[in-house]
């Protein structure tokens, strides 16, 4: 099963396939920027809030990940 997706296709599908994969309960991991805009960010992590999932914002410096934002419930961490 998997529980987990990641995203790192072209920045302008960031949102659609966020919302597609927190819709289908799957917790995210997407390249930043998370959106192109503020109101599509809102979007995301109000969906995310509301499906109880986590989302995280990340960049890739070259040689690793750093998370840049984590957004998620208090009730989803184990």
């Amino acid at each position: 099963m998997l529980d987990v997706v990641y995203i790192g296709a072209i920045h302008t599908t960031h949102v659609s396939l966020s919302l597609m994969m927190l819709a289908a309960g799957k917790h995210v991991v997407c390249e930043k920027p998370m959106s192109l805009t503020a109101a599509g960010a809102k979007k995301v992590i109000d969906f995310a809030h509301h499906q109880r999932l986590l989302y995280v914002e990340v960049i890739d410096n070259g040689d690793f990940y750093v998370v840049m934002h984590f957004y998620a419930r208090k009730q989803v961490l184990l």
